[in-house]
């Protein structure tokens, strides 16, 4: 059994010029290796069943592959990525969905954005909860092609990755990890909550 982490998908883009980690499962004392753009990093699956590899900085780039192997299994993602990754977090005013934006008729009318993309992190609060909700409009990589994919985007997070995208000329994801009507303290440190 050989597994990634859900955000490791096709259309992921992954961060430039720093080290690149891999995560997931697989069975103890399995060899675990992962490459792309020729490097590749290796690690063995600990007793937990976890792994992570590390492989070193990438330049930045599109239409890659990422090919995770072991002895037995290997998967394979395809059009992925390398440039900028930011996490886009926080209460409803950070969720509020690019078909509820004002301008976004003129955004429709752009696309497609290919190196523009969004990974929307279920709210998810207890086992079992994946299993009881359909959950198939999160947690997948969305490219900012068309009317359908670009809604789903973070108003706040797709405005500021075009912005960043225009200034540095590569491809920009956002990992949208929001919940609407959190409480505060939810999106802070603990040391700065008992301040």
């Amino acid at each position: 059994m050989l597994k990634t982490a859900a955000i490791f998908q096709d259309y992921m883009i992954l961060q430039r010029e720093k080290p690149i980690y891999v995560w997931g499962e697989g069975t103890p004392g399995m060899e675990v290796t992962a490459r792309i753009q020729g490097k590749k990093g290796t690690a063995v699956v600990d007793d937990t069943g976890r792994w992570k590899v590390e492989i070193p900085a990438l330049e930045a780039s599109e239409k890659e592959e990422l090919l995770i192997t072991s002895a037995e299994e290997s998967l394979t993602y395809n059009e992925v990525a390398v440039g900028e990754v930011w996490v886009a977090g926080g209460q409803s005013n950070m969720e509020f969905w690019m078909r509820y934006e004002k301008h976004r008729e003129e955004e429709f009318k752009n696309c497609p954005h290919r190196n523009l993309r969004f990974f929307d992190v279920p709210e998810i609060c207890y086992e079992g909860q994946e299993e009881e909700f359909d959950y198939s409009r999160q947690g997948i990589w969305r490219e900012a092609v068309s009317q359908e994919e670009l809604e789903y985007f973070s108003a706040v997070g797709y405005y500021f990755q075009k912005e960043i995208q225009k200034e540095l000329g590569v491809p920009v994801g956002v990992i949208g990890c929001n919940w609407g009507g959190t409480i505060t303290r939810a999106w802070m440190n603990p040391e700065t909550v008992k301040d």
